[in-house]
Formats: C-alpha cells, sequence, structure tokens
C-alpha cells in the first residue's frame, strides 16, 4: 500500500508540474498499474494500463516504443483477467509498433 500512495504523491505532483498529459504523469500511471498487478489487483491493473495508455499516446504518439510496452503489459493482465481477445488485439497492435 505504500507504493500506491507514494506513487498517487507522485501522480499529483507531475499533474500539477508539468500536466496531466505528460510522458511523466503517463510513466507514473504506469508504474502504478505494476504495483497493481504485483499486489494481485489485476482490475485495478487494467484500469491504470489502460489510463496511462491513453496518457502516453497523447504524449508520444500513437507509435512510440512507450506505447507498444503499455499495450503488451495491458494485454497479460487482460490474459490473467480471462480476457483472450483483449490481450490478442493489445498485442496485434504493439507488434505491429515494434515491426516499425
Amino acid at each position: 500500500e505504500d507504493a500506491l500512495a507514494l506513487y498517487g504523491k507522485a501522480h499529483r505532483m507531475y499533474r500539477k508540474t508539468v500536466g496531466p498529459d505528460s510522458a511523466e504523469v503517463g510513466r507514473v500511471t504506469v508504474n502504478t498499474a505494476r504495483v497493481c498487478l504485483k499486489q494481485g489487483k489485476v482490475e485495478d491493473a487494467i484500469e491504470k494500463y489502460e489510463e496511462g495508455l491513453a496518457i502516453r499516446r497523447r504524449a508520444l504518439g500513437d507509435e512510440h516504443p512507450d506505447v507498444a510496452e503499455t499495450l503488451t503489459h495491458l494485454a497479460l493482465c487482460k490474459l490473467e483477467s480471462g480476457d483472450s481477445e483483449g490481450a490478442v488485439v493489445c498485442l496485434r497492435e504493439a507488434q505491429s509498433i515494434y515491426r516499425k
């Protein structure tokens, strides 16, 4: 729980200082998703990965490697939650980014 609190604090600080659609906010959001997943909170992790993905798309563009990485992690969470079709969609998009 301490890690989530710290990431929450970092998230608020970055949103204030560099803006809500910055790469930094995207990174902190994705890191929060990783902590949620490690704590077994798969649905929370999916929510945070989706949020981080949207921010990274806005900040970095749809074809950035960080977007592909986030899609890959989101796919793993979706697979763990039983959404294999959603996982395949994410992995296909990540693969197309990596191939460019």
